[in-house]
């Protein structure tokens, strides 16, 4: 496994940001969104089952993939 920031440079898809987090989530359960705010920008959103308590979600919400891909994989000690 790359360290984040060099699997970022690599040239990180959604299909490849997908593939190296889920491994690393409790179940393998690992969503990626993006959606649009109300000012007209956009919010990507990587949401995982919560390893203290399976019914809730742990969250990074960042205003680019890349940022989001970064808090995510650093949460989820991809670094």
């Amino acid at each position: 496994m790359l360290n984040a920031e060099g699997f970022w440079e690599a040239g990180a898809t959604l299909e490849a940001i997908y593939n190296e987090l889920a491994p690393l989530t409790v179940d393998g359960v690992l969503f990626i969104q993006l959606r649009r705010i109300r000012n007209g920008s956009f919010r990507f959103t990587i949401k995982w089952t919560s390893p203290s308590d399976p019914r809730f979600f742990s969250v990074v919400t960042a205003s680019t993939l890349r940022e989001a891909y970064l808090r995510a994989a650093a949460l989820l000690g991809a670094v």
